[in-house]
């Protein structure tokens, strides 16, 4: 947890969760408005993600726009919509890939969008893994947008 920007912890640190909550909270506001697009824009730098190289991929057998590098560079990997000539697609990240300043790779992968359980604002799954090996699953059970939420808790 951060705290005024200092890191403070209680109980055991799990780095793969802050992983995966950071990169939670960075990547799904790319759905959002032109303010929302700069900060990932500026996350993606962060990350040394080379945004001018895109190319298309496939991820759990859907075809996505590859953002970055080939090879082992950092990546942004996003499922490419189906063109609708009436509306803009919404935008649904799949994964990203990088290297934090300890040199361990991360590899933060998002799929199911859509499902009953998450809609379209938050994906089913989110997988972490660390080196190439399984660090942190979390499945979403059930999830409610717009929840009650008792005016005495504000």
């Amino acid at each position: 947890m951060s705290s005024n920007g200092k890191k403070r912890n209680e109980g055991l640190d799990l780095p793969a969760l802050q992983v995966a909550a950071d990169e939670l909270c960075a990547l799904l506001v790319v759905r959002g408005k032109d303010e929302a697009r700069q900060e990932v824009d500026k996350h993606l730098q962060s990350l040394k993600v080379n945004a001018r190289q895109v190319s298309l991929g496939r991820f759990h057998g859907a075809l996505t726009w590859v953002v970055g590098e080939g090879g082992e560079a950092p990546q942004l990997w996003v499922y490419k919509p189906l063109l609708d000539p009436n509306n803009t697609p919404p935008v649904y990240p799949a994964r990203i890939r990088f290297n934090d300043d300890k040199s361990n790779k991360w590899d933060v992968q998002l799929y199911d969008w859509g499902s009953a359980v998450g809609s379209d604002w938050f994906p089913r799954v989110v997988e972490v893994f660390k080196g190439g090996e399984p660090q942190l699953k979390l499945t979403a059970l059930n999830a409610d947008p717009k929840p009650k939420l008792a005016d005495d808790l504000f």
